[in-house]
């Protein structure tokens, strides 16, 4: 996640082509009739948060839609946390919702999270069992 995080925000033109690629993807949804759309893992380091609003302002969203932040593990809770409550929203007459998160419970074995029967012998977040 961080390396391709360093990634996608070097790319120039990050917005427009993440905009444009988000108006294709809804008009293929709407395309099948879909109505609503739960984006499971809103990675809101990328910008997609903003590009969500936008889509949302510019009156461009077919389907009520969930975001669902992503939890970033190696980060620490506070700044997360301050900025979930920022854009928390629970309007049901939105086509944009923001009132859950993606995150694993049980960790994930690539991100040296995940509960083993035997310590992890190399890890991406030291701090971490």
């Amino acid at each position: 996640d961080i390396v391709m995080e360093m990634a996608w925000n070097s790319l120039e033109g990050q917005f427009d082509q993440s905009y444009d690629g988000l108006m294709v993807g809804l008009e293929e949804s709407a395309s099948y009739g879909i109505t609503t759309i739960g984006d499971g893992r809103l990675y809101w380091k990328r910008g997609w948060y903003e590009v969500w609003k936008q889509a949302e302002k510019d009156g461009n969203l077919t389907a009520r839609v969930s975001l669902r932040p992503w939890i970033y593990p190696a980060d620490s809770m506070e700044p997360q946390l301050a900025f979930l409550k920022k854009i928390q929203s629970s309007d049901t007459s939105s086509l944009l919702l923001v009132d859950q998160v993606k995150m694993y419970s049980d960790g994930i074995t690539i991100n040296g999270t995940a509960k083993t029967l035997a310590p992890y012998l190399d890890t991406y977040i030291p701090d971490e069992p």
